[in-house]
């Protein structure tokens, strides 16, 4: 924390330097209480509490989507419909059309890569065909892998209600499968053009967060790690950590980040809340240092003393006196404090505001 040390520690002593923050009291422990006792008895007071500690570094990021991939057309026919840039496509809904015909989204990790029709061997395909058509509520067995007559019903019965030719068939080029809903990107299709190529840039639809996380802070980004998100609106958001890139990347020296050192690629998946705003910066807390249950003060109840060190004024019945601390993490407005005199609940001053 760079002005943690920059702040006034005053209640008692007398002026012994100045500079741009103003003049720095200095206590001295030969003061001894009665010179603590000197003081004004209005001071503000606060207590030394026991609580965690959380220092946090903070790192600018930039809002997306993750799962960036293409969609290619391999089939025979004319581009009729193409998606706007943004819009959210999800299971059964159309990619595009092609001769007026849509091509739906459907969900899966193993491409379609034959036609799946009665009489076709049994194959990890046919399930997810079968798995497709039950989430759309038109196949109502267990799906698996054989392709049966309950499933050349449930498909006449979706091409039905998507105004295609009933035939029982799925053709690989028909569909779009991909393992979630998408987002559009981009659109390289051309209205008119033969369905054949690239015809759309995508992405998922689950928001995150990249990072260039210094290589100096990589030990703060953990895989698995909570951070907190600061959006453009100014609202938080809580974030997890889902990947930490193992190599290391140099700015190129003509690049807008030629001043800074290596980073790693750091992503984050977001929790809800927030704006929806597509490429916006934001800026990424991470914990950088954590302790728990440690003794605490305000930063404004320590005492530079001149032999050096610090101390904490505690206030008794009996009057004031200087107790000697020794510093710890710092964490906002608050510094751990140990020492053989410091207590929880202890009462002690503050410098007025």
């Amino acid at each position: 924390m760079t002005t943690r040390r920059n702040v006034i520690f005053a209640a008692l002593g007398t002026v012994v330097a100045a500079g741009a923050g103003g003049a720095v009291l200095i206590a001295t422990r030969d003061q001894g209480a009665s010179a603590a006792n000197n003081q004004p008895l209005a001071a503000p007071t606060t207590a030394v509490t026991r609580q965690d500690l959380v220092r946090q570094d903070s790192v600018a990021g930039t809002l997306g989507y993750g799962g960036g991939f293409t969609v290619s057309a391999a089939g025979a026919g004319i581009i009729t419909w193409l998606p706007s840039v943004g819009k959210v496509i999800g299971q059964g809904e159309t990619v595009y059309r092609v001769n007026n015909q849509p091509v739906p989204l459907l969900r899966g990790s193993t491409p379609f890569w034959r036609p799946l029709a009665a009489g076709m061997s049994d194959g990890v395909d046919v399930k997810e065909l079968e798995q497709n058509l039950s989430d759309l509520g038109y196949f109502h067995r267990t799906p698996n892998k054989e392709f049966t007559d309950a499933t050349t019903t449930a498909v006449k019965k979706w091409q039905k209600s998507l105004a295609v030719p009933e035939t029982g068939r799925i053709d690989p080029a028909s569909v779009v499968l991909q393992s979630g809903d998408l987002r559009v990107t981009g659109v390289s299709g051309v209205l008119g053009q033969p369905a054949q190529g690239k015809i759309l840039d995508a992405s998922g639809t689950q928001r995150v967060v990249t990072v260039k996380m210094p290589v100096d802070k990589q030990s703060e980004a953990q895989a698995g790690g909570a951070v907190t998100v600061t959006m453009p609106d100014g609202s938080n958001v809580p974030g997890k950590i889902s990947s930490v890139g193992a190599i290391a990347t140099t700015p190129s020296p003509n690049g807008p980040d030629s001043n800074s050192g290596p980073t790693v690629a750091v992503t984050i998946t977001l929790g809800a809340g927030g704006t929806v705003l597509d490429q916006a910066p934001v800026q990424v807390l991470f914990v950088a240092e954590h302790k728990e249950k440690v003794l605490t003060v305000p930063v404004s109840a320590l005492l530079a003393l001149a032999e050096g060190g610090y101390a904490v004024q505690q206030v008794t019945p009996a009057g004031r006196r200087l107790v000697p601390v020794t510093t710890g993490m710092y964490a906002g407005d608050r510094v751990e404090v140990s020492g053989a005199g410091v207590t929880e609940g202890m009462k002690i001053t503050v410098a007025a505001e």
